[in-house]
């Protein structure tokens, strides 16, 4: 009991961070969205990444090389290109 109380934040932060994790896994990457000149993503993770056309970051996640960082990279430039298309 006493292990649960000492654990207990550390615990319900790492199931935050694991939801956060599943709903950015959902997200789609739009339609004609290019790669290249994304900083934080390695040659060969843009290679792959425009070779395979991921439909969103679960698909992404599953090609061989790309890392956890570079989704998160990803996850930034998609989600900036989302606002910056939406504004009139």
């Amino acid at each position: 009991l006493r292990i649960i109380a000492k654990y207990h934040d550390y615990i319900r932060k790492q199931e935050e961070q694991i939801a956060r994790s599943k709903k950015a896994l959902s997200l789609e990457i739009p339609n004609g969205f290019t790669y290249q000149g994304i900083s934080g993503l390695s040659l060969e993770v843009i290679e792959k990444l425009s070779k395979y056309q991921p439909k969103n970051l679960q698909e992404a996640a599953s090609i061989s090389g790309i890392t956890p960082a570079s989704l998160e990279v990803l996850e930034l430039y998609i989600m900036l290109y989302k606002n910056h298309s939406s504004l009139p």
